[in-house]
């Protein structure tokens, strides 16, 4: 008997299940969120050390 593995040609998901998004839509989305602020590496280590002392106390 011979057994043999099929590949599954299935994409995976970007999207949140039950969502409905297009891939216009989750492209905008990016490029707004590209368009704010963000954290240096300084204040990152920062927020997340405090975030770390406060859950691990």
């Amino acid at each position: 008997m011979n057994t043999k593995t099929i590949k599954s040609t299935k994409e995976k998901s970007w999207v949140l299940p039950g969502v409905k998004l297009t891939h216009k839509e989750f492209i905008e989305g990016i490029r707004n969120a590209e368009q704010g602020s963000f954290m240096t590496s300084e204040e990152f280590k920062s927020k997340f050390y405090a975030w770390r002392s406060e859950k691990y106390k």
